[in-house]
């Protein structure tokens, strides 16, 4: 299948996101000056943008891509950047705790679902784990066992080194800091090749500029510039789930995903890419991919 192909496959898939909603706040601001009292810029503030970030991103991701997400997880903890241009200059962190108990929060879980007819089927699900005490041991093994008994796949953006609390999970997708601080804990029971981990869980590394990688393959970055990585990994995780429930091989999720973050960051801000210009840039890669063969073939 073609990646133009897969695109159009995307839209109908029903993918549940559960996870830490964060609210992205952008403080964007000239700085004409350095502050008398220190050596630090003196930031005048222009103009505020709010977007959805963390698991509320990747929800709205799928949203963007798919045929409908729903997003479960609260409350939301706030992160404000203060941008000069393109350039972050500083972050401020207010986060929130979860204000119920794992009990509570499957109890209102199961009140969310118990008409199922309004969100199944589900193709898959995403746990989308930003550390912010919602996605305990307990949630993270009632959602995959949630998951299992509808036989849907379950795909982890993991936070930390502990990932025994997601075991059973199909896919995890770290990030290299994540993926190294695992291996340099447990890296007797990793598989040499990075492609699982000791409870069988496929692994998807996001690794920055470098791309993405499974197993001993690499999928180089397709970014053309790089203004903004904020909620890139987000927009990795959801379009590689929806590819993998889709049908697509595990390769062409990664192509797909791959271009789709390299798009996200040549832009300011936590940003969505949209069906129709996925489904553009993906139609360029496969016809790049036909010149190839195409070119080979005469060789040959």
């Amino acid at each position: 299948m073609k990646l133009e192909q897969l695109v159009d496959e995307l839209q109908k898939q029903h993918i549940f996101v559960i996870g830490d909603a964060i609210e992205d706040h952008y403080v964007f601001c000239r700085a004409d000056r350095i502050c008398p009292e220190a050596p630090v810029p003196v930031l005048t503030a222009e103009s505020v943008d709010e977007r959805p970030g963390g698991a509320e991103h990747t929800a709205q991701q799928v949203q963007a891509l798919g045929k409908m997400s729903a997003l479960f997880g609260w409350p939301k903890s706030q992160k404000i950047r203060y941008m000069v241009g393109s350039h972050l200059v500083m972050r401020f962190d207010a986060d929130q705790k979860p204000s119920m108990s794992s009990q509570e929060t499957v109890e209102a879980f199961e009140r969310a679902v118990k008409d199922e007819d309004k969100i199944l089927p589900i193709s898959g699900m995403i746990l989308s784990d930003y550390g912010k005490g919602l996605l305990d041991e307990n949630l993270c093994q009632y959602f995959i066992d949630y998951a299992k008994r509808r036989k849907i796949p379950v795909f982890v953006d993991p936070k930390g080194s502990a990932w025994s609390k997601y075991r059973g999970a199909d896919w995890i997708c770290p990030n290299e800091a994540e993926w190294e601080s695992v291996v340099a804990l447990d890296g007797g029971n990793i598989d040499p090749a990075g492609a699982k981990t000791r409870f069988d869980a496929k692994v998807l590394r996001k690794r920055g500029v470098h791309g993405l990688n499974i197993g001993d393959t690499n999928f180089p970055s397709r970014a053309r510039a790089i203004f903004d990585v904020t909620g890139a990994g987000d927009t990795v995780v959801a379009v590689f789930a929806m590819a993998i429930c889709a049908g697509a091989d595990p390769g062409s999720a990664a192509q797909l995903a791959n271009i789709a973050a390299g798009w996200t960051v040549e832009q300011v801000g936590t940003v969505s890419i949209s069906h129709e210009i996925l489904k553009a840039i993906a139609k360029l890669y496969d016809d790049e991919i036909d010149t190839k063969q195409a070119a080979g073939r005469k060789l040959n």
